[in-house]
């Protein structure tokens, strides 16, 4: 039983659903933080470090998830429309940057930090 179940986890897709469903869970809460920034108020989870943002007009928000140190995920707000997050743009979070090429939510991606 043990085994079939090792090789069911290494062979499913197992992410992606986590991933989804954390984003579900904190949706308002990354919601409340994006609204504040679009009111130029600075979101309380910036001191608290549960979001980063950068000094750049309009800001991306990303919401970190647990994760390793040295490589990390996050859910990244992109404020425009229709728009991919940009790589230039994520490299202050650090490293290379990888996002996947669909949004969970509108203007909300899944992106991986190196």
């Amino acid at each position: 039983m043990v085994l079939i179940t090792w090789l069911a986890w290494l062979s499913l897709p197992t992410r992606m659903p986590g991933v989804h469903r954390r984003f579900t869970v904190f949706a308002d809460q990354y919601e409340g933080a994006v609204n504040l920034s679009k009111q130029g108020i600075s979101p309380p989870c910036l001191m608290s470090r549960e979001c980063l943002s950068v000094s750049r007009v309009p800001p991306y928000l990303v919401f970190p998830m647990p994760g390793f140190s040295n490589r990390w995920m996050g859910v990244v707000y992109v404020p425009e429309t229709a728009q991919a997050p940009l790589k230039e743009r994520l490299e202050s979070f650090g490293g290379d940057p990888v996002c996947d090429g669909d949004a969970i939510a509108p203007h909300y991606f899944i992106c991986s930090f190196f």
